[in-house]
């Protein structure tokens, strides 16, 4: 399924849900997102499962968010989308990339959906997912219809965590090196992409990564890792599901817009950041 750029671009994290459970033909659109999921850039390829209340037979809406917690974050769900994949290099980046592709699938639709990496029942979760012993289980999200007001809980967890906040444009994007801002004047497309990236959620909206514009269409990712934030999880790596999530927006994004180009990890790239930043890919695309 083709993401909009606007969807990109307006996608909205949900947290209260109005209860009702999901049409059959959301569930089948979601259920065939799974099955046309491609791995991510490094060659993960997550187990993604829909938990569907109403499947299952549990007629309160209340009692699917206790299946796998949510510890009162999250109301009225009555599905979740619960995925694990193997434990190996760079499987948090591909979780990251192919979840949020999902996530991004349902907005299209207008389903609400939040990414929750810590506040949810990992055992319950494992459980719903069959969770093998050599695989992590990074995240889960509800998906659902959104309800016409949040809950209290929801609005101020969505204040908290700062959900609406977005670092500005000079601090994310560089032109040729990290510390020389990339303006946003004469790009044409590429400032849809850029904004999209932007756009993209993070764990507390840390947003861990810039991007370098090395020339038109050749832009590299680099990782501004908070150490024992991104490992408070251990073994999930919790900011490295964030340059999963910006670097699926920047492929949907170009894809929006008629472009076409692939993530690669260029040896040659790798040592050209200074501290405090990491190479993690570059994407190499049509100007």
């Amino acid at each position: 399924m083709s993401i909009a750029l606007d969807t990109l671009l307006s996608r909205r994290s949900v947290r209260s849900f109005d209860g009702r459970p999901l049409e059959a033909a959301d569930r089948d659109a979601l259920e065939a997102v799974f099955a046309e999921a491609r791995p991510g850039p490094f060659g993960g390829r997550p187990r993604i499962r829909l938990l569907d209340a109403a499947q299952a037979g549990l007629a309160d809406a209340d009692r699917a968010p206790a299946r796998i917690g949510a510890y009162g974050v999250v109301s009225g769900a009555r599905a979740w989308l619960v995925g694990a994949i193997a434990n190996a290099p760079d499987a948090c980046s591909d979780f990251g990339y192919v979840f949020e592709g999902i996530v991004l699938s349902a907005a299209g639709r207008g389903l609400g959906t939040c990414w929750l990496g810590g506040t949810f029942s990992r055992g319950a979760a494992a459980r719903a997912v069959g969770l093998a012993e050599r695989e992590l289980l990074p995240a889960v999200s509800p998906v659902g219809y959104p309800a016409d007001r949040r809950t209290l809980v929801d609005a101020a967890f969505r204040l908290g965590a700062g959900s609406d906040g977005r670092k500005p444009w000079r601090e994310l994007f560089f032109d040729g090196q990290p510390g020389r801002p990339l303006p946003a004047s004469g790009l044409g497309d590429w400032a849809g992409i850029f904004e999209a990236v932007r756009r993209a959620p993070s764990a507390s909206n840390r947003q861990p990564w810039r991007l370098v514009r090395d020339a038109p269409g050749r832009v590299r990712l680099l990782f501004a890792e908070n150490r024992a934030y991104n490992r408070a999880l251990d073994p999930v790596r919790v900011q490295e599901l964030d340059l999963g999530i910006a670097m699926r927006h920047i492929a949907e994004a170009c894809a929006a817009t008629g472009r076409t180009g692939a993530w690669s990890r260029l040896p040659e790239d790798a040592i050209k950041p200074a501290a405090p930043f990491a190479y993690h890919a570059t994407w190499l695309g049509d100007a």
